[in-house]
């Protein structure tokens, strides 16, 4: 579920052309995992846990920061008739 919250906001920034904001926040994303893998491994000794933790940990990140932004910039909202047309099966 993180990683899919972290795709949708790193789409989006593809989809308005933020390659800059895109590029330093998967950069940001690569060295805050391999940092903290580095440590959970080395320095706590966990090992195959320690590589789950660590991706985990930078999904959460990214997963919070881009939804944070994303409900700033558009807002959270649910339309129920907007819900229903999606439900709705067609009818031939």
């Amino acid at each position: 579920m993180l990683s899919t919250l972290a795709q949708v906001g790193l789409r989006w920034l593809q989809i308005l052309h933020r390659s800059v904001a895109y590029g330093v926040l998967t950069t940001l994303k690569t060295i805050f995992e391999v940092g903290f893998k580095v440590w959970l491994m080395a320095g706590l000794g966990l090992t195959f846990m320690g590589v789950l933790y660590s991706v985990l940990g930078g999904e959460a990140v990214v997963a919070v920061g881009m939804l944070v932004w994303i409900v700033r910039k558009l807002g959270f909202g649910f339309s129920w008739p907007t819900a229903k047309r999606l439900i709705a099966i067609p009818t031939r």
